[in-house]
């Protein structure tokens, strides 16, 4: 019995600690639980308190409101342009990029747009064609005073000579309404038909509407003559448009005297292609200005009318003028042989 009664004792025993340790656990967690919570309380309130506190002392305190204020602001302003700097730095490569591929595709549109203007028909065409010698050793030359003209004629109008066609730098534009061609030919003077008959066929320009100017050495210093039509008076350049127009030659011009040399033994060929003296030059400049307004009055007022008010004579001493007008009927009549030996070069 005692050993069954000491068995029993510590069944007991087993089962009371066993029955007191859930007890035991849940009472330690329980605890733990407690003071965690009471340390977050304890956390949370040390906060908001030491946030009031920091409140006070930043609405308080003297050196906060004046000191601070005036250094952070400063690093605020600086801080905001480095940030703006470096996205400019960052950007410079990008905007380059867009700028250069703008301009490149303005350009190719501006001369797409050119060049279908160009090809494209153009009704009521005028080609106004300025004769002379390309390139810069031949600038300023009496023989060159055609292009001189022509160069006038554009800026007066705002014509750009950019484009090159046929062999020819040519300007599209607008005087008075009227579609006009400026046309100066690449080509050297003996061969200035080739431009002007390939510009015409390809345009169908009438020969009635295509007004050629040129020097002529028949005419004395500086007078402007427009005439409807005539021969080549020996200008290799006529010449040439001529047979390019199968031979005819019903088309206007508009020439400008540039004398014979004073000194018979100076050839031809040396004066057309020397500068004009100094004494000649003031003459020389009114004379392409009075072009450019007998372009602009063929323009506005037709041929006809221009022919009645643009020939009025320069005045001249009595001895050029008769010179001049016998040296004008030796150029309008062709049965004289001797425009041959003073043909221009």
């Amino acid at each position: 019995g005692a050993g069954v009664v000491s068995d029993d004792t510590n069944m007991l025993k087993t089962t009371k600690i066993r029955l007191l340790r859930p007890q035991t656990e849940r009472h330690t967690q329980n605890r733990r639980g407690a003071t965690r919570k009471r340390k977050r309380t304890c956390f949370s309130v040390s906060a908001k308190q030491g946030a009031s506190l920091t409140g006070q002392v930043r609405g308080t305190h003297p050196l906060w409101s004046q000191n601070m204020e005036s250094i952070v602001s400063p690093l605020k302003n600086t801080v905001v342009r480095i940030s703006v700097g470096v996205f400019n730095v960052g950007m410079f490569p990008a905007r380059m990029l867009g700028r250069v591929s703008r301009g490149l595709t303005r350009a190719i549109r501006t001369r797409a747009n050119a060049k279908r203007e160009l090809e494209g028909p153009i009704s009521e065409l005028w080609l106004v064609v300025g004769l002379g010698n390309p390139g810069t050793k031949y600038d300023g030359t009496r023989h060159n005073v055609g292009f001189r003209a022509i160069d006038e004629v554009a800026l007066a109008n705002g014509i750009r000579m950019g484009k090159v066609k046929a062999n020819a730098q040519v300007g599209l534009g607008k005087i008075a309404g009227e579609s006009v061609m400026l046309v100066k030919p690449l080509t050297f003077m003996n061969l200035s038909g080739e431009s002007v008959g390939k510009l015409s066929r390809y345009y169908k320009v009438p020969r009635e509407r295509v007004l050629v100017v040129y020097d002529d050495l028949d005419l004395p210093n500086a007078q402007v003559k427009l005439k409807l039509k005539g021969g080549h008076g020996g200008h290799n350049g006529m010449r040439s448009i001529i047979e390019h127009f199968s031979g005819k030659s019903d088309f206007p011009r508009l020439k400008i005297g540039i004398g014979r040399p004073t000194n018979p033994r100076i050839p031809i060929v040396k004066h057309v292609l020397q500068g004009f003296a100094r004494d000649q030059q003031e003459d020389i400049d009114f004379a392409v200005q009075d072009c450019v307004k007998i372009v602009e009055n063929i323009m506005v007022n037709g041929m006809e009318k221009a022919l009645s008010t643009s020939n009025t004579k320069k005045k001249t001493k009595k001895k050029n003028e008769g010179s001049g007008e016998k040296n004008e009927k030796k150029s309008d009549s062709e049965k004289n042989t001797s425009s041959t030996t003073t043909a221009q070069v």
